[in-house]
């Protein structure tokens, strides 16, 4: 019962951002699309309120189901609660499109970018580079140490309340799989965060230099965003991997690690949601100074598909800044897009694999 109620919380969260999301850069703003004000009225006004009727029909029938499905099938509850997650986007992959076709297509005339190079080393603090290492080992080590004394039955899941539900034999992947997928993370989240340091972003040249501070401090947030995720997952998955422990620790012991699971995964969000909050306050002063919020050459422009997806094999540049201003995406076109296509492709199939060898064993 208690999964139910905290995923469901998680839940209702998650819906609440999505219902604000189309309007958190203020108004004549819609998904982060700046959009001149007859068309906001006449057209975005429309498509936001059929945004929010479809949401909410959607999150009534998720939400139905995950109650159902944690009452009646309680080992299915986690992949229905990731069903209408999922569920909840769909209506922005299917507003999105029809607001960028809206979009105020006036363009600065003169647009500089920012010469100054940016290097990882810039952006990297010693003492946290070496605590995310110590984090990330730190769980694996334990774990060798007392792999010899664990039971042949170990627990794989547990509920909320820290209480064991999915048993499987011992072995590498019931026990090593998820210290093994943090330490693959932490090589992601670098690589991700080299990427976004070198994205490329664009200035209009009146105002150049306050814009450009404004772009800088949104690239720092970002950045840092990037790092608290390492930091958090790293200690989360650390945390929960170390649960196997509990048919050889004290129940305290246990107790101890569910409680700080739940609190890193708050600290976490939370902290997310702090960093996009100061991405958002970054573009508000820039659409109030400029009307924009991301300035874009023609051929720039061309290369989005409906806003969601850029791919443009005449631009050199592999993270671009998002048409909303929160964020950064890749070229598609670029050669380096496929190193994060494996990167994205590799956790998922040593999961479905580690998942079969923990069936099977």
């Amino acid at each position: 019962m208690t999964d139910i109620i905290l995923l469901t919380i998680i839940f209702l969260l998650e819906l609440l951002l999505f219902y604000f999301l189309p309007t958190l850069d203020g108004q004549q703003t819609l998904f982060g699309i700046v959009l001149k004000n007859d068309d906001f009225q006449t057209y975005g006004l429309p498509i936001l309120r059929k945004y929010h009727r479809d949401l909410f029909i959607i999150a009534l029938a998720s939400g139905c189901g995950l109650l159902l499905l944690g009452r009646f099938l309680p080992n299915s509850l986690l992949i229905a609660y990731i069903a209408a997650t999922l569920g909840i986007i769909v209506p922005l992959f299917r507003y999105l499109p029809q607001t960028w076709k809206l979009r105020d297509k006036s363009t600065v005339s003169r647009l500089a970018t920012p010469l100054k190079p940016r290097h990882l080393r810039d952006f990297t603090n010693f003492w946290f580079e070496l605590a995310v290492i110590a984090l990330a080992i730190a769980p694996l080590a334990v774990l060798m140490f007392y792999y010899p004394n664990l039971p042949d039955i170990v627990p794989i899941h547990w509920n909320a309340a820290g209480e064991a539900d999915g048993w499987a034999k011992k072995g590498f992947s019931s026990v090593f799989f998820l210290p093994v997928l943090a330490a693959f993370l932490q090589i992601f989240w670098i690589i991700l965060k080299q990427d976004i340091i070198k994205a490329r972003f664009r200035v209009p040249a009146e105002q150049a230099e306050r814009i450009l501070s404004l772009k800088e401090i949104s690239l720092q947030a970002n950045v840092e965003m990037v790092d608290w995720c390492r930091l958090a997952c790293g200690v989360l998955l650390g945390t929960v991997a170390l649960l196997v422990l509990s048919t050889i620790a004290p129940p305290s012991v246990a107790a101890a690690l569910n409680i700080f699971t739940w609190v890193n995964l708050v600290l976490m969000l939370s902290g997310i949601a702090f960093f996009l909050y100061r991405m958002i306050l970054v573009n508000g002063e820039i659409k109030a100074l400029t009307g924009q919020i991301t300035f874009q050459t023609a051929d720039e422009m061309e290369g989005w598909t409906d806003g969601l997806f850029y791919y443009n094999q005449k631009d050199a540049a592999f993270m671009v800044e998002k048409p909303g201003g929160v964020g950064y995406t890749m070229n598609f076109a670029h050669k380096r897009a496929f190193l994060y296509l494996a990167l994205i492709g590799l956790p998922i199939i040593f999961s479905i694999f580690s998942l079969i060898l923990m069936k099977f064993q």
